[in-house]
C-alpha cells in the first residue's frame, strides 16, 4: 500500500454478471474492507431496489444510487429516496444523471433537447418535493416538471436530501457545480482533464452561484486493470473501454487531449466499422488516458495522487462487464481493503 493517503473510497456494484444476492454479499465485504460509499445504478437492475438490498446488508457505509436516471418523475424519485433514507437510517445519498441520449429518449421517452435546462428543472423539482410535509404541501410549477400540493406522509429522517450529480461535458459540470452537493466524475475524466478542466469548472460555477467552492464536494471515478503484467492489464482495459468510448461525449475528450485523428478513427469505427475494428482503434495510449493499468501498488499510487483535489475516489474494475466480475471486485478488496 502506498504511503500517500487515499481519498475515501467508493464502489458501484454492477448487476451485470451478478445477482442482487451477490451484490448484498459483496456490499457487506466492501463495508468490512473500509469503503466509505457503496452504490448501484440503473443497469441490469433498478437502482433504488438494489440500493435497498445494499442498505439492508450493511450497517454504517453510505449508500448511493450511482446513478439513477431521470425516467422517474420527481415525486416518484422522492418516494424512493425517502424509503431508502428510512431503511438506511439516514445513510442514503441520491445520485442522479440524465444518462446517454439513446437511453433517455429510446428507453424513457425523455427528450434530450435542452438537456441542461431540463436536468436543472428535474433536480429543483426533487429538492422542492422533499420539503413537502404533512399539513405543509408544496407545489412546483417548473418549465419541464410540475406537481401540485405534494407532501410526504411522514417527515424523512434527513432534513435536506444529499444530491450527487453525474457530469460529463462543460455545461453539465457547470450545472453540477451550481446545484450539487457532490459532483461525480466518471473514469473518463481523470488525468490532466480532471485537474485542468473539470475541477476548475465546478469551482467557478459554485462561485457564480454564490456558493463557497469548498461546499461542493468532488468524486472522481477510476477504471482499474490490476495486473503485474502491464501489457496484459492494458488489454483487459481496452476491452472494457469499448463500453465507455461507444458514447460520443466520451470520445470527444480525445480532442481535448490533442488526439483528433484518434477521435475521428474511433468515430468512424463506431458508426461504420465492426466491433473488431472499434477495438483495434483503441490504442494503448488511449487506454492509458482513461484507465489505470498496473499492479496494485501502482493503482494505489495513482489514486492517492488525486487526494489533494478529490473528496472521494470511486474505483471500479475492468471486469465489471466480463464473464467473472466478482473476480475483479475481489482484486479491489485485496488491493484497497483495510
Amino acid at each position: 500500500m502506498t504511503e500517500r493517503t487515499l481519498p475515501p473510497l467508493a464502489i458501484g456494484l454492477s448487476g451485470v454478471g451478478n445477482s442482487p444476492r451477490d451484490i448484498m454479499r459483496l456490499a457487506r465485504e466492501f463495508e468490512h474492507a473500509g469503503f466509505a460509499i457503496i452504490g448501484a445504478g440503473d443497469s441490469t437492475f433498478d437502482a433504488f431496489v438494489t440500493c435497498t438490498a445494499i442498505a439492508l446488508a450493511t450497517e454504517q457505509v453510505t449508500v448511493r444510487t450511482g446513478v439513477a436516471l431521470w425516467g422517474r418523475t420527481p415525486v416518484q424519485t422522492v418516494f424512493a429516496a425517502a424509503t431508502l433514507d428510512d431503511l438506511s437510517a439516514g445513510r442514503f445519498r441520491l445520485g442522479l444523471g440524465p444518462g446517454p441520449k439513446q437511453r433517455s429518449e429510446a428507453w424513457h421517452q425523455v427528450p434530450y433537447d435542452r438537456v441542461v435546462a431540463r436536468f436543472r428543472d428535474y433536480v429543483r423539482a426533487i429538492r422542492t418535493a422533499w420539503q413537502g410535509r404533512p399539513g405543509q404541501p408544496v407545489s412546483y410549477p417548473g418549465e419541464f416538471y410540475r406537481f401540485a400540493d405534494f407532501a410526504l406522509f411522514r417527515p424523512p429522517l434527513t432534513a435536506q436530501l444529499p444530491i450527487d450529480l453525474a457530469a460529463n461535458g462543460p455545461q453539465m459540470l457547470r450545472l453540477a457545480g451550481a446545484l450539487a452537493d457532490r459532483v461525480l466524475l466518471n473514469n473518463m475524466h481523470g488525468g490532466r482533464y480532471l485537474r485542468e478542466v473539470a475541477v476548475p469548472t465546478i469551482q467557478e460555477a459554485a462561485r457564480r452561484a454564490g456558493r463557497p467552492p469548498e461546499a461542493v464536494k468532488i468524486g472522481g471515478g477510476f477504471l482499474l486493470a490490476i495486473d503485474r503484467d502491464k501489457q496484459r492489464a492494458i488489454e483487459h482495459a481496452r476491452r472494457a473501454l469499448t463500453y465507455n468510448l461507444a458514447l460520443p461525449y466520451n470520445r470527444a475528450l480525445l480532442s481535448w487531449y490533442g488526439r483528433e485523428e484518434d477521435r475521428q478513427r474511433l468515430d468512424w469505427a463506431a458508426t461504420h466499422g465492426t466491433p473488431e475494428q472499434f477495438l483495434a482503434a483503441i490504442t494503448d495510449e488511449i487506454v492509458e488516458l482513461f484507465a489505470v493499468c498496473g499492479d496494485g501498488d501502482y493503482c494505489c499510487q495513482v489514486i492517492a495522487s488525486y487526494g489533494d483535489v478529490l473528496d472521494e475516489a470511486s474505483v471500479n474494475t475492468v471486469a465489471w462487464r466480463g464473464a467473472d466480475p466478482e473476480a475483479g471486485y475481489r482484486q479491489l478488496l485485496e488491493v484497497f481493503g483495510c
